[in-house]
Formats: structure tokens, sequence, C-alpha cells
């Protein structure tokens, strides 16, 4: 079957970035009867793509443009371990671009769409629904912006064929929110994957104890709430005056032009200032670099589409304990050192803290290991994903 994979919707932040790198992995890790093409909307500077064909998307998100876009190369960087399995494809934005590039390459079925493609496109496709934060946490959001949402949901379950979902909880959440659904929903499991372009060195037990911090990799949004975590880090700098925190992401959030200035506010007030690294938007083997050397990642989230959003993939596929907000799609991880606290409680994040750095040293998996666990899990989303485009091929037949 010769797939399309579309990154309209996901090449203009960090997150996108890396769920399209997820899908093309898990696709390639079917086996050899799939010719994946991926398709790009580069063919303008990032910051342009979204006036035409993911507009639509934007809107209905609630997520404009990051203030640290994505460049061309950090997109392009995270399918290069792929570039001998799958074929990528730089076009420009819009129907049209699309709809040339998946008829010259004779593409059998295409996903993940983030908003209905039209009849023209001449290819089945699978949808894409990403989480019902909106529904949840109203308050971050303003009245037309959870009516464009309904309203894009509802038109997505309706005229798609098939969506797919990255977690049980956003599949339930389909069920609760949108009785009128009409298209088959396929959860994708916890798929953590280890990426060889990552170049892990072997030398992270001495990095550690050079400079010991923990990560927190998430974009700067109300949502990721990374004040519980400055004020857990605050409450053990003192006990430990050598441990820091680095922090990566895009500082800025729309819904709350004034968010990141209070947070700022914040580590000041704490007196954390020069031990809180901001290193904004890294390519993405440094920061798995970072990542594999810390003591541990913390996810202090209110709320993720997908089990412990991206950060926590990132340190299941690394073999580093990730310190996570129990909330409930967070509880989907079912694998790796995983430690729950409760969301919004600095206190219990604190302690967490503390057991990691007064415990005796965990042993890290090595590459072979991460590796192997990685290429299973892939395997088991590369099949449920598979099922969805062959239901939607089914179906149009």
């Amino acid at each position: 079957m010769k797939i399309g994979i579309l990154g309209h919707g996901l090449v203009a932040w960090g997150g996108g970035i890396g769920f399209a790198a997820l899908i093309t992995n898990a696709l390639a890790a079917t086996g050899p009867g799939t010719d994946i093409h991926v398709f790009l909307p580069l063919g303008q500077p990032v910051k342009r793509v979204f006036p035409s064909l993911i507009a639509k998307w934007i809107a209905a998100r609630g997520t404009a443009a990051p203030h640290d876009d994505p460049g061309k190369e950090i997109v392009l960087d995270a399918f290069a371990s792929l570039k001998d399995r799958v074929t990528l494809q730089v076009i420009e934005d819009g129907h049209p671009a699309l709809r040339a590039a998946l008829q010259s390459a004779a593409i059998d079925a295409v996903i993940p769409a983030m908003s209905p493609l039209p009849r023209s496109i001449g290819v089945p496709w699978a949808g894409y629904i990403y989480d019902f934060q909106h529904r949840y946490l109203p308050d971050f959001f303003t009245e037309e912006e959870i009516s464009r949402r309904n309203a894009a949901f509802l038109e997505m379950t309706t005229k798609a064929r098939a969506v797919v979902v990255n977690s049980k909880k956003v599949e339930s959440d389909i069920r609760k929110f949108i009785p009128d659904a009409t298209a088959k929903v396929f959860a994708m499991p916890f798929a953590p994957f280890l990426d060889p372009n990552w170049m892990l060195s072997e030398d992270g037990v001495a990095a550690r104890q050079l400079a010991p911090y923990f990560m927190i990799c998430n974009q700067f949004w109300i949502h990721k709430d990374h004040k519980t975590a400055m004020r857990a880090f605050a409450q053990i700098a003192k006990d430990y005056p050598n441990v820091n925190l680095m922090c990566t992401g895009s500082m800025n959030d729309y819904r709350a032009p004034d968010y990141v200035s209070a947070l700022l506010g914040e580590i000041g007030r704490l007196g954390i200032g020069r031990r809180v690294k901001l290193l904004r938007m890294v390519p993405k083997a440094k920061q798995m670099q970072l990542l594999r050397n810390s003591l541990a990642l913390i996810q202090p989230t209110l709320f993720e589409g997908g089990p412990g959003g991206g950060a926590v993939y990132d340190a299941v596929a690394l073999g580093v304990p990730a310190l996570v907000s129990n909330i409930e799609v967070n509880r989907e991880v079912d694998c790796g050192d995983v430690r729950f606290f409760e969301a919004g409680n600095p206190d219990e994040l604190a302690q967490l803290m503390r057991d990691l750095l007064d415990g005796e040293p965990l042993r890290r998996p090595g590459r072979d290991e991460l590796f192997e666990a990685g290429k299973a899990r892939l395997m088991r989303c590369g099949s449920v994903l598979m099922e969805a485009l062959a239901f939607v091929r089914q179906e149009l037949q």
C-alpha cells in the first residue's frame, strides 16, 4: 500500500512534528509491504503555511503560531533516520498542491487529516482528533474558540470514515461529547521509541554527576502548569544547591499573553532565577541528549491528548525517569519508570524529586535494550494505523 502522511497542521510546532514522526515511524515498522510518502507543506516559510489549508484547524484548535516557529531544518531533522525507508516530499501549502502530489505518487490512502479533505483530493483519508481540552478547561478559551472547536470536531467525526486518536481517553471523550459521531475511532497505543538519529552518547552518568538537573520539555502554554514545577523546585533548591532545572519549548501562549512574564516573575520571587535555564526551542537531538543526561523529566501538565504528552514519550524512550501529573490520560502510560504526583501539587512533586536525589543511583537501560523495546511498541502502534487505513479504503470501495 502506498501511504501518504500529511504534515499539514503539524509542522508548525514541536509537539506536532513529534506526532508526525511517531506516525511515520510506526507505519514504517509494520514491514516491507508499505511505501510511505511524507508530505510536508514547507515550500514556503512555516509562518506562511497557516493562511490556507490549516487556517481552519488553527482556528478550531485555539492555538496560534508559536513565537519560536521551528525552522525547515528542525522539521526535516525529525525524519532524518527514516531517509532510507520513506520518501519525504516538500510541497506548497493548499489543496491543489496536495492533490497534485498525491496523484503524482499514486497514493492509496492518507493519514492524519487535521480537517476534512474535499472529494477532489481523490484519495481515501483518515482524520485526527487531538483532544477535548476546551471541554475540560473552558477558562483557557473564548466562547468563540470553544464553538469553533465543537463545530470542527463534529464535522470531522461525521465526514471522516475513520479518525485516529492518541489515547483511550480521547476515544471515550468522542463518545461522551459527540453522540452523533459516525466515524470509526482507532486509538493509538502508547508507543515511545528511540530514534537512531538522536545519537546518544554513553557518558550520561558522568554528565549527571558534573551538573545534575531535572528537565521540562513543554511549550510554555498555560495548561502545561510550569508554576507547579517551579514551586516544587524552589522547595528542594536550598537543600540541593548544585541541582538545576532545564526547560525547553516555545515561550508564547496567545491565550494568555502575560503567562510567561508572570511565570518569570514567579521564578524571581522564588529566588531560583539563576538555576532555572530557559533554553527555548532546541534541535531535537540536542534536546534528547539533555534529557538522557537529566536526573528525570518533570511533566506537570493539566491536560494532554496523549499519555504524558510528547515529553513522556521521549523520557520513556530514553530510559529516563518521569515525574508525571496524575491526570486521567497520563495514567495510560504503561511502561517506563513513571512516578505520579497529584496535578497542581508542588509538595508531592518536590517529594518525588527528593526521593530521586536521595535514593540509590538508578540503572539506565542501554541503547540496544531501548531500541528493541521501542521497536515492539512501534509495531503495535503501526498495526492500529494500518487497520484505520485499510478501513477507509474498504469503505470507499
